[in-house]
C-alpha cells in the first residue's frame, strides 16, 4: 500500500510539472526536468539508473570497470542532458505500471 502511494505522489509530481508547462503553453524543457530531479532523490535515484543502462547498451565493449570509469566522467553531462527524456520515461513507467 506504501509503495503504490509513493509512487502515485511521485506520479503526481510529474503530471503537475506535465500540466504547468502546458497550462503556460510552453513545453516541458530540461530546467523543468532537472528541478524535479533536484526535488525527489528517488526519482533522481531513477532517472540516474535509466540513463547509465543507456549509457551501457551504448559501450558494450567496455568491461565493467571501463565502464564505471567511464560513466564517472561523462555522468554530469547525461544526467544533464538526457533529464528531459528520463523523466518522460519515468512517466510513462510509471503509468504504465499502475
Amino acid at each position: 500500500m506504501r509503495f503504490r502511494f509513493t509512487v502515485s505522489l511521485r506520479l503526481f509530481a510529474v503530471y503537475c510539472l506535465l500540466y504547468a508547462s502546458f497550462a503556460m503553453n510552453t513545453p516541458l524543457n530540461t530546467h523543468a526536468a532537472r528541478s524535479a530531479l533536484n526535488q525527489d532523490p528517488e526519482l533522481r535515484q531513477w532517472v540516474e539508473s535509466w540513463l547509465k543502462d543507456k549509457e551501457r547498451n551504448a559501450n558494450p565493449n567496455l568491461t565493467e570497470e571501463e565502464f564505471e570509469k567511464h560513466w564517472r566522467y561523462v555522468r554530469p553531462e547525461r544526467m544533464h542532458e538526457g533529464a528531459l527524456e528520463a523523466v518522460t520515461a519515468y512517466a510513462t513507467s510509471t503509468q504504465e505500471e499502475s
